[in-house]
């Protein structure tokens, strides 16, 4: 019987093991942390699932209610609160104009991508800026 150690490949060290297991467990627990409660978003209210990822809209849009569990967050929390890992809903009149105006720099999400179609012309749901400006100025010639 050959008592020999187990061959290379077989053999796992302490330091394998800090590389391959432990340390890109820490190091994603650190990115998900700092972009769940740190950095521009981080203390801004909202569902504490709703940090990490999008599963509570989806959750709250399959159920059906996420019209009255919007409303029922901005009435807890305020006007701005956060519903996912990289946004917010805002509810408050005065910065509609700030963030949907013309030379707003604020991006419409993949939300608006479901309702585009095959449509040459589509204002609402057109998320290049250049196409959206230049349908906004065939809107406001014939309006």
């Amino acid at each position: 019987m050959n008592l020999s150690p187990a061959p290379w490949p077989l053999q796992v060290s302490s330091m394998m093991l800090y590389q391959t297991l432990i340390l890109p467990f820490i190091s994603s627990f650190l990115v998900i942390y700092l972009g769940a409660f740190s950095g521009p978003l981080g203390k801004i209210p909202g569902p504490s699932s709703a940090r990490l990822s999008r599963l509570w809209m989806v959750k709250h849009s399959w159920d059906g209610d996420m019209h009255r569990k919007m409303h029922e967050l901005h009435r807890k929390n305020g006007k701005i609160i956060r519903t996912g890992p990289n946004e917010v809903s805002v509810s408050d009149l005065s910065a509609s104009k700030k963030i949907y105006g013309a030379g707003a720099r604020f991006r419409k999400s993949d939300w608006y991508s479901v309702w585009q179609g095959h449509r040459k012309f589509d204002l609402f749901a057109e998320q290049d800026e250049k196409p959206h400006a230049s349908q906004r100025r065939l809107v406001k010639a014939t309006g």
